[in-house]
């Protein structure tokens, strides 16, 4: 059995674009930091600027013929990275109890987590993943 109650390990805030604004993604990316530089410094903060040290990975999202997983709510995801792939099951919901009791465990070993993702308007969905 699993537990229900797991304290959350990680939050992220998760911000949507709007894909056609980076058409031209050289430009679209200026514009967008500079708007970031401009709320940061409007709300008295400093921006610290750092080299361009982008992340190059491909996310597929795998599952049967019938979508079983995706009808129990649940994603198996794998990553292409530099440093080889990572396959990761996750369970998600906005019911931090019901994601916390789902089962996401391997006959392998992996780092379970659960964590909280909050996106706009400010509404949060749990996820359960190993």
């Amino acid at each position: 059995m699993t537990d229900s109650n797991l304290p959350v390990t990680s939050r992220e805030y998760k911000l949507m674009l709007n894909t056609d604004r980076f058409r031209d993604r050289d430009e679209g990316s200026e514009q967008f930091l500079n708007l970031i530089d401009f709320l940061i410094r409007q709300q008295g903060g400093t921006v610290i600027e750092r080299q361009n040290n982008e992340e190059h990975r491909r996310t597929s999202y795998l599952d049967t013929p019938q979508f079983a997983l995706r009808q129990s709510g649940l994603a198996l995801r794998l990553r292409e990275e530099a440093k080889g792939f990572q396959i990761n099951l996750k369970y998600r919901s906005p019911d931090r109890y019901m994601s916390a009791a789902q089962n996401v465990s391997s006959s392998k070993p992996g780092k379970i987590k659960f964590e909280e993702d909050i996106l706009p308007p400010f509404v949060s969905k749990f996820s359960h993943s190993n």
